[in-house]
This record gives C-alpha cells, structure tokens and sequence, in this order.
C-alpha cells in the first residue's frame, strides 16, 4: 500500500471494528449486524490479503474482524473462513508469529497473541487444518519410526 491507503484501509477496519466487535458490537442493532459481518465474510480473500500488510494495525483491524466472523457468523462462514485461512495460505504465516515472537515490544506480543487466537480459530473443528499441524508437528513417535524404518 503506498501513499495515504493504508490510512483509508486502517479507518475502514476501525469503521468495521467498531460494528462488528466485542464490546463495541454490542450497541448494533441485530439485523444490522448480521446484514454487515456477511457482507464482510463476502469479502474473504480481500480480507486475507490485509493480514500481509505490514502494517500492524491493519493486521490487526482484519484480526479482529475475523475473530468476529469466524465466532458470530453462521457454522458455513466460520467453516468457509477456515477454508480459505488454508487456501490463503494465513495458517502456517500466523503459526510462525504465535510459535517464534519473542520480544518484549507490546505491539510484536499482541501480534502475537491475535496469531494465537487465530490459529485456535482456523483449526478448531477444522480437519484439514488439523492434518496440516500433524504434518508440521511430527510426533515424538513418527520419528522414532521413521528412523528405525529399513530402506529396501
């Protein structure tokens, strides 16, 4: 994003974040709500695309709209959400930054921390996201066999 953008970009996901996110969500009428976070789930992949800004608040706005579509949606946009987490490829990107931050800036801890939430999210009930962290995270006994396995 160059420019003043990332500023129209940042004021939307507030705009958003505050219809749409606890607590402030709790001030928007119901029909309202649910008419707006579909809206928003339409807009998956543009959504998935603002988490490589780098921006921190802009990962962070798509952060906690996802958290709202993902809790307060429909099974199918939470089920939809976590498909295109996968497809998008936002699940090993978000897995990195809540398994290796390390630092004592506020701001790296709540990225973070949003990862870890997410991460939660994506997988949650999610059999493809959980056959991926099988794959990534090799158990202790997958490699004790596959050490002791005789090539032929």
């Amino acid at each position: 994003m160059r420019g003043t953008g990332a500023l129209v970009v940042a004021a939307m996901l507030d705009l958003l974040t505050f219809a749409l996110c606890a607590p402030y969500s709790e001030t928007t009428d119901g029909k309202q709500f649910d008419i707006l976070l579909e809206k928003v789930a339409d807009r998956g992949r543009t959504l998935y695309r603002l988490f490589q800004c780098p921006s921190h608040t802009i990962v962070k706005g798509a952060g906690l709209l996802m958290k709202a579509i993902i809790e307060e949606g429909s099974p199918e946009t939470g089920a939809k959400m976590q498909l295109l987490a996968l497809a998008e490829g936002a699940v090993p990107i978000h897995l990195v930054t809540a398994l290796y931050t390390k630092s004592a800036e506020n701001r790296l801890l709540m990225q973070r921390q949003l990862s870890r939430h997410l991460i939660g999210l994506w997988t949650s009930n999610n059999d493809y996201a959980s056959n991926l962290l099988e794959r990534v995270f090799v158990s202790s006994s997958g490699i004790a066999e596959a050490s002791n396995h005789k090539y032929s």
